[in-house]
């Protein structure tokens, strides 16, 4: 066997191992694993800048089709994530008013009422604070933070 066909036939046998199934876990699958149960951690912040912010990017991209697409719940769970594990990131603000639109959309307007609440409070003078403050009048509330949600202990001074 030459040196050539000896390396391919160890790539191929690093990369599709004969044991791939439902039970095999890749390395990156591991690696992500691993980076998300760091990550969830309270207060950890293991990603550079660069990533953290590449990453809520994707989770926002998400989160903007099933908005599109009126999948209202998919786009809170892509949301929530955007808010709880990357709160250094600039896309934040939008993601607390886009959470805000989709609890409107939803009826459950006490949590909508908390992300601007907690939006306006944060982010006084985005953009996106305006929006949200403008989507609640129009559903006829007020912002107001509930103490008590998910949402407001990440932004608690």
């Amino acid at each position: 066997m030459t040196r050539l066909s000896f390396f391919v036939l160890l790539i191929i046998t690093l990369a599709f191992p004969a044991h791939a199934g439902e039970s095999a876990v890749t390395a990156r699958h591991g690696m992500m694993v691993a980076q998300e149960a760091r990550a969830a951690e309270p207060g950890a912040e293991t990603l550079p800048d660069a990533a953290v912010e590449t990453e809520a990017d994707k989770r926002m991209v998400i989160a903007n089709y099933y908005l599109d697409r009126r999948d209202y719940i998919g786009a809170i769970n892509r949301l929530k994530t955007v808010i709880t594990r990357f709160r250094s990131s600039q896309r934040v603000a939008e993601a607390l008013a886009r959470i805000t639109d989709a609890y409107l959309a939803l009826g459950v307007k006490s949590e909508a009422q908390t992300a601007a609440a907690v939006l306006a409070r944060k982010f006084p003078n985005s953009p996106w604070s305006a929006q949200a403050e403008s989507a609640l009048r129009s559903a006829g509330v007020d912002p107001l933070e509930d103490p008590q949600s998910w949402i407001s202990p990440p932004f608690r001074p």
